[in-house]
């Protein structure tokens, strides 16, 4: 057992034994149950955490937030953050991704961020040993060599650097401790899973300096084919590496170093094309002014392409033109690279004041590199895409002071912080296309080849994100049943963009001679809709060798000299806030206890409110006088909530139940859509809805009706429903943009019922071990995904169903308590066209991309521990 000699506090060691589970599902759920030392069984164990930067039990704490352990991460088969959706109530991943990129896109509640450009926060922090993790490439981290995973509930910000409107995810790594050891663990799977991590535990200067060392790789080869060129998508290849110092300084001196880094080189995520015409059509709509341009000029029409990746194929089949085999594009790639470093000191000053003191500095740095492509249609027809022809880079430097205290032998607890945030973007490059097709694919000339190319820009994006905050929170002990907790944070935050764009030069995208019969503009204008283009031979250039630049004197066209300048705007805007708290607990009198039969229960009330501030992102409308998209701003959004909670242990520790009831006012919701232009060109958009109530009710249940079974229950019901959302929508009808009320629509990325139910049985003997089989169920009522109104209309279509997946694994630890065999399964019943997102945009093709989850998995895990 790891060794602490000093008197900063240390992990609590909950896990002596290996197969130990200390699910924590709290407020939601703490699912705590363990295996006793002796070996004996399943028995309710208390659960520390430290939502409040102290280290409380999980039955105390008054805040809604689900704990998991490393050790109960492994025995539910959750190997990465996206795999605690089904788990977690009320977290939904999007199936592990955010359209057909991988990364990490977390709601909670029905409150989160589908945009994940750095000019836009998550509303769901994730917070990696204290660090704040800006951006959501390489957030979907892998649980490799994880000390605890907590998920929190509701606005954040009285306690953490960031301030959250929807959570907050926080994620600890085991750290350095006194005694030579590690582990070793590998994983077998279908679709060419392949999963290997390896942990040493090397003390360097006895009770003085430590270190701990993680090498990890996560692969598969992805299930769904790309029947362009066979090449499979929605696969899995990440790499990281993590080394941590931590060096007792004194007795009250604590310094800890973080070094991570990961690697992923991955396919992008595959998705199916589905065609909505004929609905569309009996609503009034037609086809989109992009489509038409498409049709009119390609042998084969959207709709056909769509078809071809769609309707009829298999679930695990798609078309795309991002592949190596047309000599055009390359194959679609999702590509990240992070670095991140961390330096922690903790400093207990309790030798130098009457009062239990303590002072943590968190200094952080994280570098992004990414590159990420996207078929945005979903099909083979180049209709729209784009690609990151270089990384981006993102650096973050977060520094965060938090200085807590405690006074009146405990009955008073106070923690008063100051973060700051500097945040910068380079080198943020985005090259489009919008209806291409080549020469082969185009209708016949009679004398000339045309290629069809409705747009083709290339844009950089600078970024600048400042942040600071002074936040304090005060519990004290009334009485010694009641605790009164007040918060308050201010925040200040400025955003600036500065926004490059380039057309595409004309000369330089064809073969043999641009325009022969001359008198052609050499770049697309918008105003002319000049979207075909003649050459004097065949074929096309490779997209990377396309040529961009800017009509600097406004006369009409490129000129040579203009080839490779950028034209050039940029906004900022700044915001502050003010965000309070307010929480009131208590605990259940003698005379209760005894009335229910429990031996602790508690109930709690908490009002707070949360902030994310607005932003600046590039517009959709062409300004005359520069030739080039105009910013646009987007407010802040708030969130106040309204809590009560009650958790309870009963019947001798046989029943932790937990509930939690929730009424949440969102204004101002910074909600993602997409607007198209004068061509019907989709451009992402933040539009700030106007409000919306979200209530709920959640509640987590473990029960050990004998030591050797253990039930673990959980759902949570979430009623999400906008009251006022008003914007410009395209009329049908009269042909013109009207204002509405999309106060109709679902709310996007929220389940009405969770629910998730786990049945484990513990078996041992002396001479064969322990034996573990465990069946898990996962339900989700219905999911709407749509962006923009017309989804609305096909809302059916694009939402997912109601479904229930079933997982299963048998684990068996040896007699050695050193080696650890796990068989496992997920999706069982292999349910192959549950759709977990995509790019659905109805209003621009009549058609929507569908990425469907991952059909049923199986494999052995191996691990084997040594000290």
């Amino acid at each position: 057992m790891p060794r602490s000699r000093n008197r900063l506090l240390a992990p609590a060691n909950l896990l002596p034994n290996t197969l130990a589970v200390s699910v924590a599902i709290a407020s939601s759920l703490i699912i705590s149950p363990s295996f006793a030392q002796e070996k004996e069984g399943f028995a309710l164990e208390e659960v520390v955490v430290t939502a409040r930067k102290r280290e409380e039990s999980m039955q105390e704490v008054p805040v809604t937030v689900s704990a998991f352990s490393g050790e109960s991460l492994k025995s539910l088969g959750i190997s990465s953050v996206k795999d605690l959706e089904g788990v977690v109530p009320g977290l939904n991943m999007g199936g592990g991704g955010n359209g057909t990129k991988g990364e990490s896109n977390p709601y909670i509640r029905g409150i989160g961020q589908r945009e994940t450009k750095v000019t836009v926060d998550s509303a769901v922090g994730t917070y990696i040993d204290g660090i704040y993790s800006s951006r959501a490439p390489g957030a979907l981290l892998d649980a490799a060599d994880v000390e605890s995973m907590q998920v929190l509930r509701g606005p954040q910000g009285t306690l953490f650097g960031k301030n959250t409107t929807g959570g907050a995810i926080v994620i600890n790594t085991k750290k350095p401790h006194e005694e030579l050891g590690g582990h070793i663990e590998g994983t077998i799977g279908n679709h060419g899973r392949q999963n290997v991590s390896g942990t040493v535990n090397l003390p360097l200067i006895d009770d003085t300096l430590l270190s701990r060392f993680t090498l990890a790789q996560t692969k598969n080869d992805g299930y769904m084919e790309n029947l362009e060129d066979g090449k499979l998508w929605n696969d899995d290849d990440r790499m990281m590496g993590i080394g941590q110092f931590r060096w007792e300084a004194t007795d009250t001196l604590r310094v800890d170093l973080l070094m991570a880094a990961t690697k992923t080189r991955q396919k992008s995520r595959g998705q199916q094309c589905n065609f909505y015409g004929d609905e569309l059509a009996d609503q009034g709509y037609s086809k989109s002014s992009l489509e038409l341009f498409y049709d009119n000029n390609s042998q084969k029409s959207a709709e056909e392409h769509c078809k071809e990746s769609g309707q009829d194929l298999d679930t695990d089949q798609f078309r795309s033109e991002l592949n190596n085999s047309n000599g055009i594009f390359r194959q679609s790639i999702y590509e990240v690279d992070t670095k991140m470093v961390g330096l922690t000191v903790d400093w207990d000053l309790s030798d130098v004041s009457d009062y239990a003191l303590a002072l943590k500095s968190i200094t952080g740095f994280r570098q992004v590199e990414q590159k990420a492509d996207e078929d945005l249609d979903g099909s083979a027809a180049a209709l729209i895409g784009r690609i990151q022809p270089i990384g981006n880079e993102v650096n973050q430097y977060t520094q965060e002071f938090q200085f807590t205290g405690s006074a009146m032998d405990g009955r008073l607890n106070a923690t008063l912080g100051l973060f700051g945030s500097i945040e910068r973007a380079d080198d943020d490059w985005l090259q489009s296309y919008v209806a291409f097709a080549d020469s082969s694919q185009t209708n016949p000339q009679p004398q000339d080849y045309m290629t069809l190319l409705a747009q083709s820009d290339l844009t950089e994006r600078e970024t600048d994100n400042t942040s600071w905050a002074v936040f304090s929170q005060v519990s004290f002990d009334i009485t010694e049943l009641t605790e009164l907790t007040l918060g308050i944070r201010y925040t200040e935050e400025e955003r600036e963009t500065t926004y490059h764009e380039a057309n595409v030069y004309l000369p330089s995208i064809g073969n043999g001679t641009y325009c022969p019969q001359g008198g052609c503009l050499n770049y697309i204008d918008t105003t002319t809709q000049n979207v075909t283009h003649l050459f004097s031979e065949s074929g096309t250039q490779p997209f990377s060798q396309w040529q961009y630049g800017y009509d600097a004197n406004r006369n009409g066209n490129l000129e040579d000299r203009e080839v490779g300048t950028y034209g050039e705007s940029s906004d900022s805007r700044k915001d502050s806030a003010w965000s309070p708290s307010i929480s009131l607990k208590m605990r259940a009198t003698d005379a209760i206890l005894d009335a229910l039969y429990l031996e602790e229960g508690m109930t709690f009330l908490t009002v707070s409110q949360g902030f994310r501030s607005g932003g600046v992102v590039v517009g959709n409308e062409v300004n005359p006088a520069t030739g080039m998209k105009d910013m646009s701003q987007f407010e802040p959004e708030n969130v106040l909530n309204y809590e009560i909670g009650f958790k309870a242990d009963a019947f001798d520790g046989l029943l932790r139940a937990n509930m939690a009831l929730y009424y949440t006012d969102y204004t101002d919701i910074q909600v993602t859509t997409v607007v198209p232009d004068a061509l019907g060109i989709p451009l992402p958009a933040v539009e700030n809805a106007g409000k919306a109530v979200i209530q709920g009710a959640e509640g987590e249940f473990t029960l050990i009706p004998h030591e050797s079974v253990r039930l673990t229950a959980s759902f949570a019901y979430t009623d999400a429903d906008y009251k006022e959302y008003l914007v410009d929508v395209y009329d049908p009808a009269s042909s013109s943009f009207q204002q509405i009320d999309r106060a109709d629509e679902p709310m996007p990325r929220v389940a009405e019922w969770t629910g998730f139910l786990a049945a484990d049985y513990f078996l041992y003997t002396e001479s064969f071990g322990t034996v573990i089989p465990s069946v898990i169920a996962r339900y989700t009522s219905e999911i709407y995904h749509g962006f923009d109104r017309e989804s609305f209309v096909v809302e059916e279509q694009i939402t997912s169903d109601a479904t229930t997946f079933l997982d299963a694994r048998l684990t068996w630890q040896l007699p050695d308590d050193a080696t650890t065999v796990t068989l496992w399964g997920k999706n069982l019943t292999d349910v192959d066209d549950y759709l977990v997102g995509g790019i659905p945009l109805v209003g621009v093709a009549r058609s929507s991309g569908s990425v469907y989850g991952e059909p049923r998995t199986y494999g052995i895990d191996l691990a084997y521990t040594f000290e």
